[in-house]
């Protein structure tokens, strides 16, 4: 698979999972119990897709150490569900330009994600047929740090999109990381 393809992928899942309201339980979790014929969508569990990210709206995140890409969430996205359920659209910008633009959700309390729609190189989203919830991994460096430093510390979530965007911007104050390490932005 092409260099490009790849990093639309990723760039497609972190921005599938940024706004919208609806239920987090209309989602299955990991192991989909849902068959085939009855796959949720996002827009069919209730959730609308954020408009397309602009480029004044991103907000630039760090990872904690050296990383390929250069992680972005647009900061209007954000929208916080059920006081647990945290959407936001994530970017990720290679050196060469190549954008992965997804929409997708945390599950704070059990440190879970799901991505909901993956962007198009027209602009557009592409909704995942069947969203899962799956746990976040210390191998997922942008996700991890932005869960764990960001938007759910503590395992808990924002309180608003306001919250949420100012957690991006500058850490969030209660934010020590998963395993009470320091702030990725002060260094590891």
């Amino acid at each position: 698979m092409r260099h490009g393809a790849t990093l639309a992928l990723v760039v497609a899942l972190v921005a599938s999972a940024c706004s919208g309201t609806p239920n987090p339980s209309a989602l299955p979790s990991a192991g989909g119990d849902a068959p085939p014929e009855e796959k949720m969508t996002a827009s069919k569990a209730g959730l609308t897709l954020p408009p397309w990210p602009s480029e004044a709206n991103l907000i630039p995140f760090q990872v904690g150490r050296a990383a390929a890409f250069r992680y972005f969430v647009d900061g209007q996205s954000i929208s916080v569900a059920d006081a647990d359920v945290v959407r936001f659209t994530l970017v990720a910008k290679s050196a060469s330009g190549a954008e992965n633009v997804s929409y997708e959700g945390f599950r704070c309390s059990t440190g879970e994600r799901a991505t909901y729609a993956y962007g198009r190189t027209d602009r557009s989203w592409r909704e995942v047929a069947d969203p899962q919830w799956a746990p976040v991994t210390r191998t997922d460096d942008a996700r991890s740090a932005l869960m764990a430093y960001h938007l759910c510390p503590g395992r808990r979530a924002v309180k608003n999109s306001a919250e949420g965007a100012n957690a991006v911007r500058y850490g969030h104050p209660e934010a020590t990381g998963a395993d009470g390490g320091l702030r990725p932005d002060r260094g590891f």
